[in-house]
């Protein structure tokens, strides 16, 4: 069985050899981080195909430090107690540009805004409101 690990050969390229090494990549917060990567490049060699997801999966190794990569996702708000978080993405989405509007995009107070919605909206419904707002038909007030 192939091992992953920080010396030696690149993931992709451990997996491509012998996938069973996808169930043997570390331990505790390392194992969540590279389980991450791994989706992540599985995902890719399906668009892209090995080839090119091998430069891919070298880039990201030299980016990537799992002893300090912090995976997070939106915390919980009491004002969304449920399961359906749609109202919490809108919410957050119109915070998030109400911020930047009032303090600018520098500020570091409107980042939990933008992370939170990034986390919590699906991609075409975000691309979907900028366009919205580049038109000037976005629906909410910002």
């Amino acid at each position: 069985m192939g091992k992953i690990s920080l010396e030696g050969p690149t993931i992709i390229e451990t997996i491509l050899q012998d996938h069973s090494a996808i169930f043997d990549c570390g331990i505790g917060r390392e194992k969540a981080t590279r389980l991450v990567i791994v989706h992540l490049l599985l995902t890719l060699s399906l668009l892209f195909g090995n080839s090119e997801i091998k430069i891919m999966a070298e880039n990201i190794e030299q980016h990537f430090d799992p002893k300090t990569f912090k995976l997070e996702t939106a915390p919980f708000d009491a004002r969304f107690p449920y399961t359906n978080q749609t109202k919490n993405c809108w919410q957050n989405y119109v915070d998030y540009h109400r911020c930047i509007k009032k303090f600018g995009e520098e500020e570091s107070r409107c980042q939990y805004f933008f992370k939170t919605y990034k986390s919590l909206c699906p991609g075409p419904w975000v691309e979907n409101w900028d366009d919205q707002m580049e038109s000037g038909t976005f629906p909410g007030r910002i």
